[in-house]
């Protein structure tokens, strides 16, 4: 379902924390997912002072629940977990800035889960006094810590700065929504002292495996790691 107020589907997204069992709650969670990655890929874009606008593509969503019961994604930035301290929680709709990009958030101080979505590929547009032009190499910018660049380079301080989510399209759109799992994420097990560690193999052991075996692992910084085969990632694809 994809409406006008973005705001409205974050504040509606339940979570799963009270669902038993990792299986139950990743299939509740596909669902709730899928109406927020439409809402974001086909419903809108950030305007910035009017002049410049930023049409996501391509979205990650990081979920996590606090506690030691709760469902765990190791690799998300803004978790009591990877920083070992209590953190407060981010007000519906926040920016977090980190090494990775920009993510917009939403979080449940009472339910005690986190949630945010990296913007991982987009589209960058500027005004030029009459339309809307996409910018030159911009059609499809993957590099998501480029977001920073594509969304302030140029813009002046004396205008200030504000960042606006606009409506555009309705579901009538001819796109649709491509789901698989998200890039250069690796599935986390505990050691013996309870910390998640990535699970890697040896090269030696990954070179007797299948070439269908082998499409479970990725190379990341000389490491051979385990993918985590969460469906979190979601794309554009134009089906005319």
């Amino acid at each position: 379902m994809i409406t006008n107020d973005l705001f409205l589907v974050l504040k509606n997204f339940q979570g799963v924390r009270e669902k038993q069992g990792e299986n139950e709650k990743l299939t509740k969670l596909a669902v709730q997912f899928m109406i927020v990655a439409e809402n974001i890929l086909l419903g809108a874009c950030f305007e910035i002072n009017g002049i410049r606008r930023i049409y996501p593509l391509e979205i990650e969503i990081y979920y996590h629940e606090e506690g030691d019961d709760g469902l765990k994604d190791p690799v998300m930035y803004h978790t009591n977990d990877h920083e070992n301290k209590q953190l407060d929680y981010y007000p519906l709709g926040s920016l977090n800035c980190h090494v990775s990009g920009i993510d917009i958030t939403f979080e449940n101080e009472e339910k005690r889960y986190r949630v945010s979505i990296l913007i991982r590929k987009y589209k960058v547009c500027d005004y030029d006094g009459c339309k809307w032009v996409t910018k030159e190499k911009k059609e499809c910018e993957v590099r998501s810590t480029y977001i920073y660049e594509d969304m302030f380079m140029n813009i002046p301080l004396s205008d200030g700065i504000t960042i606006k989510w606009i409506p555009f399209k309705s579901a009538g759109s001819l796109e649709r929504i491509c789901v698989k799992p998200r890039i250069h994420v690796a599935e986390y097990e505990k050691d013996i002292n309870g910390r998640y560690q990535k699970v890697e193999i040896p090269k030696d052991e990954y070179d007797k495996l299948s070439d269908d075996k082998k499409k479970a692992y990725f190379m990341y910084s000389g490491k051979i790691l385990k993918k985590c085969n969460r469906m979190w990632n979601y794309s554009v694809v134009d089906k005319r």
